[in-house]
């Protein structure tokens, strides 16, 4: 597993977040045998164009996605689901490859293993 810059949200300047980018893209493309990438997609925030177009980049190399809504804990029950359903679609993504998490609760992250499980297994 590796953490790579939040370029979606991260604050810097236009330059430092285009040097950002290029590191993620040079890492991807040079990294074997790269298996599955999760983007971490905060609950409160929309899907930006960074967030689209990374998907894109990576799905034009057949590399499977799955995205972890986070901060999850924030929104009450019905908003939280709403709120996944609307990441989901905005993503173009199925059910299956967004998975609603909070790290500060606990919960969903046992589906997230269970969902990397299920693609790295294939």
């Amino acid at each position: 597993l590796v953490d790579m810059p939040g370029y979606g949200y991260a604050r810097g300047s236009q330059k430092e977040r285009e040097s950002w980018r290029r590191l993620v893209e040079a890492y991807l493309t040079d990294r074997a045998p790269l298996r599955v990438a999760v983007l971490l997609q905060d609950v409160r925030r929309d899907p930006g164009d960074d967030e689209r177009d990374l998907l894109a980049w990576l799905g034009e190399r057949g590399i499977p996605v799955l995205v972890a809504v986070t901060k999850c804990d924030k929104l009450a029950r019905g908003r939280r689901a709403a709120r996944v359903r609307e990441i989901r679609a905005a993503l173009e993504l199925p059910e299956e490859a967004v998975v609603p998490t909070s790290a500060e609760k606990g919960f969903g992250i046992p589906e997230l293993w269970r969902a990397l499980d299920v693609v790295l297994r294939g």
